[in-house]
């Protein structure tokens, strides 16, 4: 049986052109390795798992050439990433989930600048 994919609310962090920190933007996406291909704008996907909160634990899924590639960098919580980078929250049986409203708030202080006007209708 093949598995339902469900709706997720994500953070896609860009670079900024003349700064280190990234533009974030609320997204809403399908639970598929598709989806995050076409979001992140690349052929491959790396991802790396980020310490978040006690207990809590983002996954970032990115180029895995964007380095190779000469895409854009920025820093996020003292890592270094180049292109688009997605951000969602470590569910349950460590699959990925939805960020919650706190997470975003979160994020939005590390971002030079934070669209949440998707979901929420705040900016």
């Amino acid at each position: 049986m093949a598995k339902k994919s469900k709706t997720l609310l994500g953070a896609l962090l860009t670079p900024t052109p003349g700064c280190s920190l990234p533009t974030g933007k609320l997204v809403k996406l399908t639970d598929d390795l598709e989806s995050f291909r076409e979001l992140i704008d690349c052929k491959t996907i790396e991802h790396l798992s980020m310490g978040w909160a006690p207990g809590v634990v983002l996954d970032a899924f990115m180029d895995e050439e964007g380095m190779l590639a000469r895409k854009r960098p920025f820093i996020f919580q003292g890592t270094k990433f180049f292109g688009n980078v997605l951000l969602l929250r470590r569910g349950k049986n460590s699959d990925s989930d939805s960020l919650l409203f706190n997470d975003f708030m979160a994020i939005a202080e590390l971002c030079y600048a934070f669209d949440m006007t998707g979901e929420w209708g705040i900016k």
